[in-house]
């Protein structure tokens, strides 16, 4: 048997530490990861009582400070799983703290729409970034992608749920936007995120008839779409009457020759 001699022995010791301090620090950065999403989660269900209780404010600063908290983990904990899209930078990873993210996302989308606070731009924002981390994973069912237009295959062996909830949150995620788009007077952008919605939820339900509510908003948002492109009645008016008066002689006879 191999003699066990001081110099061995010290550089046995050598090849095990560096595998110790390794999984001791995935320890520590787990542990990290665990508390910071338990903080969200106490944030999003203390938001969501608030939002209940009509306390809109309330839930707007909660939303606000878990998806802060979000923010933390990404850019602290990123592991393998952000890329790099002309949009910003993205997760590739359908993670607990991704679902989390894109609900409060949703959630203070919503709140900032109550009158009490009536910011639609922020709303619209939400929304919109929303969906840009869902954008990944709803290209195409069992794959993820990534690139800079979103146009490679990052992987191809996701879970079909994956891609079930992201299509769920995507469809959520068009009617908020199409809701603050209506607010902000932008209702030919709302009609086409209406749309989109009832299409996401389309795919992954081809059999369910869609949801009454966003018809009836898409409905009410064609309709203002439709009023920018009337004159006011006064001009319609003086249109009317200009096509309306009668031709003189000279030029019916004139229409009769053909000249």
């Amino acid at each position: 048997s191999k003699e066990i001699t001081p110099t061995n022995g010290i550089e046995a010791k050598l090849d095990v530490q560096p595998q110790i301090d390794e999984e001791s620090k995935r320890l520590d950065i787990d542990r990290a990861v665990g508390i910071l999403c338990e903080t969200i989660s106490l944030l999003k269900e203390s938001g969501n009582s608030a939002l209940k209780s009509g306390l809109f404010c309330l839930a707007a600063r909660r939303y606000d400070s878990a998806i802060q908290y979000c923010a933390m983990v990404f850019m602290q904990y990123p592991g393998e799983t952000i890329a790099v899209s002309r949009r910003g930078n993205i997760s590739l990873s359908w993670s607990p703290i991704l679902k989390l993210l894109i609900a409060l996302r949703l959630n203070l989308s919503l709140v900032m729409l109550k009158p009490s606070i009536n910011e639609p731009k922020r709303s619209a924002e939400q929304a919109m970034m929303a969906l840009l981390e869902l954008d990944p994973f709803c290209r195409e069912k069992g794959k993820v992608k990534s690139g800079k237009e979103l146009d490679t295959v990052h992987h191809d062996d996701e879970p079909v749920t994956t891609y079930i909830e992201a299509k769920e949150f995507q469809a959520k995620a068009y009617f908020r936007l199409a809701s603050a788009q209506c607010e902000i007077g932008d209702h030919k952008e709302a009609v086409r995120n209406f749309d989109r919605s009832i299409k996401s939820t389309k795919v992954i339900s081809p059999n369910s008839e869609p949801d009454q509510h966003v018809l009836r908003r898409m409905a009410d948002a064609k309709r203002e779409s439709m009023k920018k492109f009337r004159l006011p009645r006064r001009q319609r008016k003086k249109f009317k009457a200009m096509f309306d008066q009668p031709e003189s002689s000279d030029v019916r006879e004139s229409n009769l020759d053909g000249k």
